[in-house]
C-alpha cells in the first residue's frame, strides 16, 4: 500500500477514487468491499474487534485505499509500511457534516434491500461503521467533534511530510508533486452531484438485482399468489 485517501464518509470519495485511478493507482474502497464476500466477513468481524484480517492478503494487488471502514484502520496499515503517503480533503467539519447527512439520507433510501443477505450484510457493516465514527450519537455538534477529533488524531500520528490536507481547486499539481506523478491531461474529479450519485447507486441496485433474480422471482410469485388467493378464493 503506496496511498491512503483519509476522510470520514460522504459520497465525495466517490470522485477522489477516480483521482487516483486516473494517476494509475490500483485503488481499493467500499466496491471491492461489497463485491467480496470474504472481504466483507474480514471487515465485519474487524469492526466488531472479533478478529483482525490478514491486511496483506485483503488488499493484495492494491496500491490506495479509499472510504470508510478500510481508511479507519490506517494506524495498523503505518505499522505495516512506515512510508505510506496520506491525502485528506481540506474541508472544515459543517462541509463534511453536511455531506455526511446526503450518506445517510441515500443509504436509508436502500434498506428495502435487506430483503438479499449479501446487501443486508454490507447495509449492517455500514450500519457500524456509521455508528463508530460519531460514537453512537449522530447529532450534529457531536458528529463535527469526532471529525475534529479524527483531523487531529491523524495530525498527532502520521509524520507531517507523509500527510498532504488537499484542496480541489488547487488542481492536479499540489497532489501530483506530492505524489510524485506526472499531471494527468484529464481534469480532476471533484464534484459529486445528485445525478452522478443516483447513477452509480443505480448500478449498484441492479447488479444485486441480477444476482438475486431467482429470489425475486420466488417472492413475487409467492406474494401474487398469496393476495390472489386472499382476493378470489379465502372464504
Amino acid at each position: 500500500m503506496e496511498v491512503i485517501w483519509l476522510s470520514f464518509p460522504q459520497f465525495e470519495n466517490q470522485e477522489f477514487k477516480k483521482a487516483l485511478i486516473i494517476l494509475g493507482y490500483q485503488t481499493y474502497g467500499n466496491l471491492e468491499i461489497f463485491r467480496n464476500e470474504e472481504h466483507l466477513k474480514c471487515f465485519h468481524d474487524k469492526i466488531l474487534d472479533r478478529a483482525t484480517p490478514n491486511w496483506k492478503e485483503i488488499y493484495k494487488g492494491y496500491d490506495a485505499m479509499i472510504q470508510t471502514p478500510p481508511t479507519l484502520y490506517y494506524q495498523e496499515y503505518l505499522k505495516i509500511n512506515p512510508d505510506i503517503k496520506f491525502v485528506i480533503e481540506d474541508i472544515d467539519s459543517l462541509t463534511w457534516y453536511k455531506r455526511y447527512k446526503r450518506v445517510i439520507r441515500y443509504f436509508k433510501w436502500l434498506q428495502p434491500l435487506r430483503l438479499f443477505k449479501h446487501s443486508r450484510n454490507y447495509l449492517n457493516l455500514m450500519d457500524k461503521m456509521f455508528y463508530l465514527i460519531v460514537k453512537g450519537d449522530s447529532a450534529p455538534i457531536n458528529a463535527q467533534v469526532q471529525y475534529n477529533n479524527f483531523i487531529q488524531e491523524i495530525k498527532t500520528n502520521i509524520p507531517e511530510e507523509q500527510l498532504l490536507f488537499f484542496s480541489p481547486h488547487e488542481g492536479w499539481e499540489p497532489l501530483c508533486q506530492f505524489l510524485n506523478k506526472p499531471i494527468p491531461n484529464k481534469k480532476l474529479p471533484y464534484r459529486n452531484t445528485d445525478v452522478e450519485i443516483n447513477k452509480t447507486i443505480g448500478n449498484v441496485v441492479l447488479s444485486i438485482f441480477k444476482k438475486n433474480v431467482i429470489i425475486l422471482v420466488l417472492y413475487f410469485g409467492t406474494l401474487i399468489g398469496l393476495i390472489t388467493y386472499l382476493l378470489f378464493f379465502y372464504d
